[in-house]
């Protein structure tokens, strides 16, 4: 029986929009290997190859692509995706069928080989799992009937083009990382580049202890671990078992825990020589199909901590023009390397991830994107699930800044009210003084008492001016 990939029908909407040119395009398929829904694979995205820098025109034929602009592409967008989708295959538009012309079958195979080997090379780093004779090619041509095989074993392999929208769940946990990782010292130094392997095997190992923890049981002295044939809508079932409804993914409902994860080292802890402390809580985000085993999210989620560790160190050094630490150095996952942020991807629904150095924003997420994968974000495909130390201190210091001008206006409106009711009092008491001056008095006292009241008034304004001034 031939295995059964699934995608949507705005997919083949766009190979034939491509294929109407009549001229090459060649690209991946970004989707699920795996899946315990009943598919052998879903297909979530395709992502044509970008031009060349200089280039002005797409290649002419598979014989005019550049392989090593192949392979940097498949690492650079397996570092964008969370860990439930992988790099599932090649697309290819072309006049006629690639698979059926030896020669052009000859380099495909070529240039899978060796994406797969550098996939191979750097598991670690890409966190990737699943069988290589599974990887797929996508040949399509205008007019004629869409073929699909394995490109290894030639096994064709039945795609659906499907009209019905699949049902996507976003998880999103978080994961604490506050450990002291061994390094090993290279020459004169202990270099994190030459460690990063090490110390990604080591979060693996820690990574086989976690499980998945139901937010109703957090806390909880005994917590079991989910049962095989649970589903990820348990996760977005409400206690009063009403309906799910879309806000119920923005809750944290799942979370994923290792066992010393409580035990968390203080700010200041000492790191021993030899190790480098890495800290921080990396924001996970998978996309998966509603009816999914919560064992399978579990994998999914630990391919994600990995996967998103090993690009946020690995961009913090292409960074650094010196890559060689101290012993007692450490690394804050969240404030020292970019920032991880989610884009939807539609109209599926699904999340994919970038990263974004200091002094990017949203329009760099939408450049970015647009160049590597060929989307067109909107400002609300858009998902900052991490905030900049930065931003977050500006907040404060606005808030702050706001807290004392509403202060200085109270205290100058009060100033100002204590001020006209000086003046009011002074008013009435002057006239008062005057009729009794000029009913009561000799008119020989007269201007004797007209000085003492104008020396008295001159206090009363002399005091109220200097309290006035005193006033912040």
């Amino acid at each position: 029986m031939a295995p059964k990939i699934r995608a949507e029908k705005v997919h083949k909407d766009y190979l034939e929009s491509l294929a109407t040119e009549g001229k090459f395009r060649v690209g991946y398929l970004l989707g699920m290997a795996e899946t315990s829904v009943g598919l052998d694979g879903i297909i979530v995205h395709m992502a044509p190859l970008p031009l060349k820098r200089r280039a002005k025109t797409h290649p002419e034929s598979i014989a005019d692509v550049d392989s090593e602009e192949m392979v940097l592409q498949a690492i650079t967008l397996n570092r964008m995706l969370p860990g439930s989708f992988t790099v599932m295959g090649l697309f290819v538009v072309s006049p006629e069928n690639v698979l059926e012309n030896g020669g052009h079958r000859k380099i495909l195979l070529q240039i899978v080989k060796q994406i797969q080997g550098q996939f191979r090379e750097n598991s670690l780093l890409m966190a990737i799992e699943g069988d290589e004779k599974n990887f797929l090619v996508l040949s399509y041509t205008s007019g004629k009937a869409c073929v699909c095989q394995q490109i290894h074993t030639k096994k064709n392999v039945d795609i659906e083009f499907a009209t019905e929208a699949l049902t996507w769940r976003a998880v999103e946990p978080k994961f604490c990382i506050d450990h002291n990782f061994e390094m090993e010292k290279i020459g004169d130094f202990y270099n994190i580049d030459g460690n990063l392997r090490k110390i990604l095997k080591d979060l693996v190992q820690q990574l086989e202890d976690a499980y998945i923890l139901r937010a109703t049981e957090y806390g909880a002295d005994t917590i079991a671990k989910v049962q095989e044939d649970d589903l990820v809508d348990m996760l977005f079932s409400s206690d009063s078992d009403e309906s799910d409804t879309e806000e119920t993914s923005d809750k944290m409902l799942l979370l994923l825990r290792t066992q010393n994860d409580l035990a968390r080292c203080a700010a200041d802890a000492q790191v021993p020589d030899g190790k480098i402390h890495l800290t921080g809580k990396l924001c996970c985000t998978i996309s998966v199909p509603s009816k999914t085993k919560l064992s399978d999210v579990e994998r999914y989620l630990r391919r994600d901590v990995i996967r998103t560790a090993a690009a946020r160190i690995q961009l913090y050094i292409e960074m650094m023009a010196d890559c060689k630490y101290k012993m007692s150095d450490i690394i804050d996952l969240n404030s020292d390397t970019p920032l991880r942020v989610f884009f939807t991807v539609q109209p599926t629904g699904v999340r994919f991830s970038d990263y974004i150095f200091e002094g990017e924003d949203d329009d760099s997420v939408r450049e970015n994107v647009k160049k590597l994968m060929d989307i067109d974000l909107e400002p609300t495909d858009i998902i900052w699930v991490e905030t900049p130390e930065e931003e977050q201190q500006d907040d404060s210091i606005s808030r702050n800044s706001d807290d004392l001008s509403r202060q200085y206006a109270e205290e100058e409106r009060r100033a100002y009210r204590n001020m006209y009711i000086v003046c009011f009092i002074s008013t009435i008491m002057l006239a008062i003084s005057m009729y009794i001056m000029f009913v009561w008095y000799d008119p020989a006292d007269l201007d004797e008492v007209l000085a003492r009241h104008d020396e008295e008034l001159g206090r009363q304004w002399r005091e109220m001016h200097k309290n006035q001034e005193d006033t912040p």
